[in-house]
């Protein structure tokens, strides 16, 4: 269940105003509470510097946030100063939110290496799920509050039947079944000879939810499979788990989900 979210952004970025509107959606999904927060870089500056740069961001978000407190959310404002991964993580434990909402513009390997990603960073190191919204995907839609007022509508939630996977699938069972009207559990074989039943199990303990469930085992590629799924079904979302029990599990699960928040056609919600 996700009732507190922490949304980041660069308040003076071209993309703000699209973080922004996400964040009208959220109720939709159960959020009544967003913590509000932009890390000012103080890197090079001297105290009554970083202090007026401080306040005028807060500035800014105080002004942002007047809608979101108008549409009736809780809403508090955080300017911490740093490293921006770094002050998000300890600010998402320290003001025990249940996710965290990002934009991300879906950067390639090469851009990753030289620009670096705070979304994706974020993804890694988080302890708490992070619902990653491409701004490509904002920019598509007639509203730029869709993505996040549709987002439980058809979820697509991979499984390797690992305590990630199920971790995944218990947030999906947590959105509010109201809005939620299809899980679709893709599981990409393996040779192991229960996948069936196993599947079954998954899909049932959605539909005891009173939500659709279906499931689908393929061969082949792990990410480009959930991703023919995903179009198949028209997702709206899809949430995958990414923490592995050994190094190699977390590459693997790590790479997919990476493949996907780049490449899948809607926003991605990725379960330490």
């Amino acid at each position: 269940m996700i009732r507190s979210v922490l949304l980041h952004t660069d308040i003076r970025s071209p993309e703000a105003p699209m973080v922004l509107g996400l964040a009208e959606g959220l109720r939709q999904i159960g959020v009544e509470r967003v913590v509000l927060a932009n890390v000012v870089d103080a890197s090079g500056m001297e105290g009554p510097v970083i202090a007026a740069r401080v306040d005028h961001v807060r500035g800014l978000l105080r002004e942002a946030a007047s809608p979101l407190r108008q549409a009736g959310y809780d809403v508090e404002i955080r300017t911490p100063t740093g490293d921006a991964e770094s002050e998000l993580i300890a600010l998402s434990a320290e003001a025990g939110v249940d996710a965290i909402l990002s934009g991300s513009h879906g950067k390639s390997n090469l851009e990753r290496l030289f620009m670096g990603s705070v979304s994706e960073a974020l993804a890694a190191r988080a302890t708490v799920p992070n619902i990653i919204v491409r701004f490509d995907l904002i920019t598509a839609s007639d509203d730029v509050a869709t993505p996040m007022r549709d987002l439980c509508r058809t979820l697509v939630v991979p499984t390797d039947f690992s305590e990630a996977a199920d971790r995944a699938l218990d947030l999906a069972l947590g959105l509010p079944s109201e809005c939620t009207k299809r899980i679709v559990l893709v599981h990409v074989e393996d040779g192991a000879g229960d996948v069936d039943i196993r599947l079954r199990a998954r899909a049932d303990q959605a539909r005891a939810t009173g939500i659709d469930a279906v499931y689908v085992a393929r061969r082949g590629d792990v990410a480009q499979s959930v991703l023919a799924e995903v179009v198949s079904h028209a997702a709206t979302c899809v949430i995958v788990g990414t923490r592995g029990r050994t190094p190699w599990e977390e590459v693997v699960l790590g790479s997919v989900s990476l493949t996907l928040l780049r490449e899948a056609p809607c926003p991605i919600v990725i379960v330490p």
